[in-house]
């Protein structure tokens, strides 16, 4: 019930109230539950529910207590989900039911044949249109430029739309940006963990993606959004139209949903013939992504414990994907010697397919060693010679830099000892564990694992103290190449 807002007293010494006051924020996101809980209800008893096949006659549902009963039965597992899930499910489904009224079929009964063109699995891009997508967005202006930096990013980062949604900007790097998603695929003891993941940078015609992104998310991006992609305010006197000042809602994420843009990252992995490791890579260590261009499925994901424990991950994926990126672009420069644009300037139509792409790979050298993450690392952490008098533009750097959510490792292996003297850690069980974060309970968070040990720790300190025990070496390539070298050698 709500609470009684007192005005005052009156004559004879009583509180005069004027009725219910504001509702606490609890109950409004309970009443907004219920509100999409009942207009789900309506859409399943108009569309799907057969009423008589279920025995509910339509008298039960005329009377309140009766319906009431029929939707805590019907919607008992749909009480679960959150209201922005049940509103993205009912919006889906409003779609679908104009889907089909638009094409006069029955939206609770489709014909096999109507179904079949929405359950095939779309296909991968092809690289001519990546290259009309990149040609596009060196020419666009505007918000069309940002736009299509959106799609470009969706097609080379290999992460599903709506993981996009869930992202948030880390850092901008040389050849890559660093983001976050909150939520992962995988599930894990009953939970989703979060991971980070890599655009690369792709720079056409002095127009880079990641510049563009980097530059957006830097400086106009809400603090507080959760999402990647904004939604757009459409007019009317525009005729709806997306034009180059059309704004941006910047508290609202765009809908909308491209399932065909992100196999064409691993595609390219299998076409370029990569490792299981680096489509692991590429899959942002997540999974293994199949895409096209395969002749047997690869097996699935399987991580070290060496890879595991050694962090980096985000830095090794960003590592492989910038390869893949500079080869797509080196066969791009070589095929275009053999293509002819059409009078817009972009590649006709199945001008370059994967096949084309792969035949031109074989026959052309590729040195596809394996990353050297060590030198990538040290390269991150020293700083560039500066030559008096000139600048060197970004995009003629040839190292990466490391993920600002790993600081740790590029400031130890400058080989400043002193991280041993600050270095906290605490002993569980036979280990001593480095403390890499302190949870909100005051709690300490090893850097080999995520979430803080159940038991409290049998002692702490601060600094380096040799100990019988072993420390959990794990988590050393985490914290510096000094403090390895102190906490590794011998007594």
């Amino acid at each position: 019930m709500k609470p009684l807002v007192g005005l005052g007293t009156g004559s004879a010494g009583s509180t005069v109230v004027s009725g219910p006051g504001p509702a606490p924020a609890s109950t409004k996101a309970d009443v907004a539950k219920q509100t999409k809980l009942d207009l789900l209800f309506h859409l399943l008893v108009d569309y799907v529910l057969d009423l008589q096949e279920l025995g509910i006659d339509t008298a039960l549902l005329a009377d309140p207590l009766g319906r009431t009963k029929v939707r805590e039965t019907v919607l008992h597992g749909a009480q679960r989900l959150s209201t922005q899930r049940l509103g993205a499910l009912i919006s889906s489904f409003k779609r679908w039911v104009k889907f089909c009224e638009e094409r006069q079929w029955a939206p609770n009964a489709p014909k096999p044949f109507q179904l079949w063109p929405l359950t095939c699995t779309a296909p991968e891009l092809q690289p001519w249109e990546l290259i009309n997508l990149v040609c596009l967005f060196g020419r666009a202006k505007g918000n069309h430029k940002l736009l299509l930096a959106w799609v470009v990013m969706a097609a080379i980062s290999c992460v599903r739309w709506e993981h996009l949604q869930r992202s948030s900007f880390v850092a901008g790097h040389t050849k890559w940006i660093e983001f976050h998603c909150q939520q992962g695929k995988a599930r894990k003891k009953g939970a989703r963990p979060a991971y980070g993941w890599a655009l690369p940078e792709l720079c056409w015609e002095g127009h880079g993606v990641g510049r563009i992104l980097e530059d957006f998310y830097r400086h106009e991006v809400l603090a507080t959004a959760g999402f990647l992609v904004p939604a757009l305010q459409l007019a009317a006197d525009n005729l709806w139209e997306v034009t180059e000042t059309t704004p941006l809602v910047l508290g609202k994420p765009i809908v909308v949903w491209i399932p065909t843009q992100r196999k064409g990252r691993p595609t390219l992995g299998n076409v370029l013939e990569i490792s299981d490791v680096d489509a692991q890579a590429v899959g942002n260590w997540t999974e293994v992504p199949q895409g096209g261009g395969l002749t047997a499925p690869r097996p699935k994901a399987a991580m070290t414990m060496g890879r595991h424990y050694g962090g980096h991950k985000v830095l090794r994926s960003a590592l492989v994907k910038v390869r893949l990126m500079e080869r797509f672009l080196e066969l791009w420069k070589l095929q275009r010697q053999h293509v002819s644009l059409n009078a817009e300037g972009l590649l006709p139509v199945d001008s370059w397919r994967w096949p084309d792409l792969q035949a031109l790979h074989r026959q052309t050298p590729w040195s596809a060693a394996e990353p050297d993450l060590s030198a990538a690392i040290t390269d991150a952490a020293a700083p560039a010679p500066e030559q008096p008098g000139e600048e060197q533009p970004d995009d003629q750097a040839a190292t990466l830099e490391e993920p600002a959510g790993e600081p740790e490792a590029a400031s130890g292996a400058s080989g400043d000892d002193s991280t041993a003297a600050e270095i906290k850690w605490f002993r569980q069980g036979t280990k001593t564990h480095l403390v890499s974060d302190t949870s909100e309970s005051d709690r300490l968070i090893p850097y080999c694992r995520d979430k803080p040990f159940d038991q409290d720790p049998a002692r702490r300190g601060v600094g380096f103290v040799p100990m019988s025990q072993p420390y959990a070496t794990g988590a050393l390539p985490e914290s510096g190449g000094a403090l390895r070298l102190v906490l590794l050698s011998p007594e």
